[in-house]
Order: C-alpha cells, then sequence, then structure tokens
C-alpha cells in the first residue's frame, strides 16, 4: 500500500488480526485509538497492521485441550467455529484428556490465537476440534491438534520484501460490540473525546 492510504477492516478482520496478534499496540509513534462520533453508538478504531502470516504446509502437531464455560462463552465459541463446531457427551471425566496424555491445555484466548493462524486440523475428522461435555454441567472441554511452528513466515510484497505496518480504520457499533471492545481494548488503545458514551459508559472499570 503506498504511504497515507488507510486500509478499511470489517471489524471481523480486525478481530482476526487482532487474534494474530498482528495489531501495533503499546506504541506512540503508532497509536490505537478509539474515536467516537456525534452518535453515542458509533465509533472507529485507527491503529496500524502489520503484514499477514502465512500458514504453515508442513509442522509438528499436537493435540491440545481447551476448558471452557458453555454458559459463558458458548455464543464466543459458537461464532468462532461455526459449522465446524461438534458436540460430544462423556459420561465422566476420565473420557476427558490429562496432561499426561501428550496434551497440552492452552488458554480460550491462546486457541482464539491458533484458530485465527489456522495453525488447527480441521481436515482430518479424527483431530478437528470438537467439545466434549457432561451431563447437568456448563463446563466443558474443546480439544483437537494442531500445528506447532516456532517461527511465523510473513507474506512479502512483489519484490519480495517484508512490508511495513499500515494503517486501518474500522467502523464500529458500540451498541452491539460494546463487551467484546470492552475485553480487547482496556488500557491498549487511547479514547478521543473522553466525556462521550466510549468513555463514560463503554470503558468504566
Amino acid at each position: 500500500m503506498t504511504k497515507g492510504v488507510v486500509k478499511s477492516l470489517t471489524y471481523s478482520q480486525f478481530r482476526q488480526a487482532w487474534d494474530q496478534e498482528r495489531i501495533v499496540v503499546d506504541n506512540s509513534k503508532q497509536p490505537l485509538k478509539v474515536i467516537t462520533t456525534d452518535t453515542s453508538f458509533d465509533a472507529t478504531i485507527t491503529g496500524w497492521i502489520t503484514p499477514e502470516v502465512i500458514a504453515p504446509k508442513e509442522a509438528a502437531s499436537r493435540d491440545f485441550q481447551v476448558p471452557v464455560n458453555l454458559t459463558l462463552q458458548g455464543t464466543e465459541i459458537n461464532e468462532l467455529l461455526g459449522n465446524n463446531i461438534r458436540f460430544k457427551q462423556v459420561s465422566s471425566a476420565a473420557e476427558k484428556p490429562l496432561e499426561g496424555d501428550n496434551v497440552d491445555t492452552i488458554s480460550f484466548a491462546e486457541f482464539r490465537k491458533v484458530l485465527a493462524l489456522k495453525l488447527i486440523e480441521f481436515a482430518d475428522s479424527e483431530k478437528s476440534p470438537r467439545i466434549l461435555t457432561s451431563a447437568g454441567s456448563d463446563d466443558a472441554v474443546i480439544v483437537g491438534t494442531r500445528k506447532i511452528v516456532a517461527t511465523q513466515e510473513l507474506q512479502t510484497d512483489a519484490k519480495g520484501m517484508i512490508p511495513s505496518a499500515v494503517q486501518f480504520s474500522v467502523p464500529v457499533s458500540t451498541a452491539i460490540q460494546s463487551e467484546d471492545l470492552n475485553k480487547l481494548l482496556k488500557d491498549k488503545a487511547i479514547y478521543e473525546r473522553n466525556k462521550d458514551y466510549l468513555s463514560s459508559a463503554l470503558f468504566t472499570f
């Protein structure tokens, strides 16, 4: 992209880039901002985004598990996995994987990251993610297989060079996305127009 061009992103594209850790934070020269408009329920996120990473074709793999609560995280899990979601009810805790079974326990945030980086196996039905549930309990475990990559390869431009971070802009509806924004941005963004909705209501902790 040429200097001065701002890349327009949808909120889902922004969220995926955030999960991939491609959104620049803690950089005063490339600040992340939340800018409100005259309407309390509209805002714009602006900032800088680094180049996309390339999903590896070949890599070692390892099984993982993610403890989740379906009451608290069910909607988010549905949005992430969509048609790929699979449930399996187990009768006892003994049917769930253990650390000693060469299974890594990762956080839900880490699961979002490896999913966004396309490191989770979906092609093989035996390895693709499934959610193990127990009758009468909202606690569950997402299990699956992920690729283990030490260093992610970045996309290059036509000259074979890795592009610099570029500016982006994302329109958001705080009425719809306030909870997600609240979790994501917290103290990472600069909030402009402090007296309107975002600073007085959405980002109150």
